[in-house]
């Protein structure tokens, strides 16, 4: 990520617009920064972003981010908004916003550059991507299973690649057997197993991680599979396909792979249940963390503002 340079009038002019947004709305309109939908900084020619801060119920089209609206500020970099100013104004909790040393936090990330060039797809699997690496780098149970594995299991994370597989699995499989209905779903992600850093998670386009739901096909015993129209909800673990929280156990179970701390369980018959088997133990050091991630402040960078 290349972050153009901002002058003082570009730092100024984007200060005034948004100081004149919350003038505008008045302190009894602005109790909250979460009740804002969003600061837009513009009223310039030179380089400058917004800050976006949203609630539960915002309108699901902006930035494509529907996983992603409740109650997290996507600060667009560079950021050129009076932070400590615009939370004193909006009398926002500074500690849920975390807005210090936002300025100095970030650094290009060749990654989330990658991620830029793949468009929407790109753009959910960076969120999930930075709501992972927060995890790694707090002292939790999470982060304490994958480093008695991985010394630095923050650094390592962040140096894998993500690509998407259009060509992946789209529909469920259902059988029949003595036992009742089994329902197979696409796969959800794939990555190698005991490998070191720049290594490449793939994740199937029809899968979990992007969709709710597929299509499903029907094997009945002593018969051909066949397609009906009936649609299945995809899960990951016990979350819904397509939710925040199935997209970062799904990168959390691809990388635990990645670390060897949990067994392959593709090309083999058993393959699909000892997937979930894994799923669970990630499930049992991560949950937590997992279940926290709506709430968890995350930073992309202006490259994703487009989409």
């Amino acid at each position: 990520m290349i972050q153009p340079a901002l002058s003082v009038r570009s730092f100024l002019c984007c200060s005034l617009a948004v100081l004149s947004a919350a003038m505008a709305a008045g302190p009894a309109n602005a109790q909250s920064a979460h009740s804002l939908i969003h600061w837009v900084a513009a009223a310039t020619d030179e380089p400058c972003a917004a800050v976006w801060l949203a609630e539960p119920g915002a309108p699901p089209a902006q930035m494509h981010l529907r996983n992603f609206f409740d109650r997290r500020l996507f600060s667009l970099e560079p950021l050129c908004v009076p932070l400590n100013l615009l939370t004193a104004l909006t009398g926002s909790n500074s500690d849920s916003l975390q807005f210090s040393d936002v300025l100095g936090s970030r650094i290009a990330d060749p990654v989330e550059t990658e991620l830029a060039a793949m468009g929407p797809d790109g753009l959910l699997i960076a969120g999930a991507r930075q709501q992972v690496l927060e995890i790694l780098r707090e002292g939790n149970s999470c982060s304490g299973w994958f480093a008695s594995q991985e010394p630095n299991p923050a650094a390592k994370f962040a140096s894998l690649h993500f690509q998407s597989d259009p060509a992946g699995s789209s529909l469920s499989l259902g059988a029949f057997d003595t036992g009742g209905l089994s329902v197979t779903q696409p796969y959800v992600a794939r990555a190698q197993e005991g490998v070191g850093p720049g290594s490449t998670i793939t994740l199937n386009a029809h899968g979990a991680f992007f969709q709710h739901s597929a299509g499903t096909m029907f094997r009945m015993p002593g018969s051909v599979s066949h397609s009906r129209p009936t649609i299945s909800i995809l899960h990951v673990g016990d979350y819904q396909g397509g939710s925040l929280k199935a997209q970062v156990t799904t990168l959390l179970h691809e990388y635990a792979h990645v670390v060897e701390l949990i067994p392959v369980d593709t090309g083999r018959a058993d393959g699909a249940q000892l997937s979930t088997q894994n799923t669970e133990t990630v499930l049992r050091h991560c949950r937590k963390q997992i279940d926290a991630s709506p709430n968890r402040t995350i930073l992309l960078p202006a490259s994703f503002a487009r989409f």
